[in-house]
């Protein structure tokens, strides 16, 4: 006698005897006899609805206290701001700091840049405007730059390469 197989996908290679040995009888259901559960489905929903409505509670049950302060709390907040104010920071006087002598000509010596970096600097001399700068000066030569008034005698130029650059450019350091 020849053994008959399931019919199911989930368990075709067993024998059918085998499954209902188990208690893995293939349930049957009647297509003519199924209909649809609205209740059912509503009670789901419902579920479902009153899960979510529980999980938003219990989430902003402690900081509602924050979000909507009663009229008392602000009250004694503003009070309290009222009667004890913070001062606002007054201006100072800054003071430029002192000239720094020029080196000599030619004369080498170590600048700060602005990024932190310490490079060794050539003194090659003053020019009037920023334009009169040389077009193709070494690397590490500075320049100071005499227009103005006097005060900005004091700015000075190098020319490096920046972090980032791929080419040399005057930088003020």
């Amino acid at each position: 006698m020849k053994t008959r197989l399931s019919v199911s996908q989930r368990t075709a290679p067993l024998p059918c005897a085998a499954i209902e040995a188990w208690g893995f009888a293939e349930p049957t259901i009647d297509p003519t006899t199924y209909r649809d559960n609205p209740a059912l489905k509503r009670l789901i929903s419902l579920g479902l609805g009153a899960v979510s409505l529980w999980l938003l509670v219990t989430v902003f049950w402690q900081a509602w206290p924050a979000l909507f302060p009663s009229e008392r709390e602000v009250l004694t907040h503003e009070t309290a701001r009222a009667t004890n104010p913070i001062p606002a920071p007054r201006a100072e006087l800054y003071q430029d700091p002192p000239p720094v002598p020029a080196p000599a000509v030619g004369e080498s010596f170590s600048v700060q840049l602005p990024d932190g970096r310490v490079l060794k600097a050539t003194f090659r001399g003053w020019v009037t405007h920023f334009g009169d700068l040389p077009l193709h000066p070494k690397v590490g030569d500075q320049y100071r730059i005499l227009e103005g008034d006097g005060q900005s005698a004091q700015i000075s130029w190098v020319w490096f390469t920046p972090l980032g650059w791929n080419h040399p450019a005057w930088i003020d350091p």
